[in-house]
This record gives structure tokens, sequence and C-alpha cells, in this order.
């Protein structure tokens, strides 16, 4: 992700891996669906009979370190007109 951002013309000012932080909340996710069975209103409603496999996937998937769970600023610079800055947060994927 970041050779991609670079390659746009970002810079990074700050990034900050939350993989950790996903897995955590993955974790007690399932634990309470378990628990508490799927909310009348969520992803479920959204993704139906695929949202367990979904979840159960992206959490695999960052367990195993494959996926990485990352959020940052970047900025892009222009010239004559100022900064702006770019907020991101994205899934990415290390092992293709």
């Amino acid at each position: 992700m970041d050779s991609f951002l670079n390659e746009i013309g970002l810079t990074k000012e700050q990034s900050t891996n939350q993989t950790q932080a996903g897995i955590d909340f993955f974790d007690t996710l399932v634990t309470r669906l378990k628990e508490l069975g799927p909310p009348k209103m969520g992803l479920n409603v959204l993704m139906g009979d695929t949202t367990k496999p979904k979840l159960m996937n992206l959490l695999a998937h960052l367990k195993s370190g494959e996926l990485e769970l990352k959020s940052g600023v970047y900025k892009k610079c222009r010239v004559g007109k100022g900064g702006g800055t770019i907020k991101y947060f994205v899934f990415e994927r290390l092992v293709s």
C-alpha cells in the first residue's frame, strides 16, 4: 500500500499497524455472535449467508499474517495550492 500511495504523489506522515486490534475486535465479535446470535440489523443483513465464512476468512488471514490492518495519514503536496492531508484505513494483503 505504501508504494502505491507514494506512486500517486503522497508522502507518509504516520502509519500504525492495527492488526492486533482488528484480531481482538473480531475475536470479541465471534464470541458475542456465538452467545447472542446475529443482530437484527448488521452486516448479516447485507451479506446474507456469506457473512460468517467471510468474517472467519478475514480473521484467519489477520491471524496468519497474510493480511495486515493499517491506519495512517499521508500528505499530498500541491505546487502553489498548499497541501492536503489524506487519512486512510485499509486492509493490506501481504501474500498473494
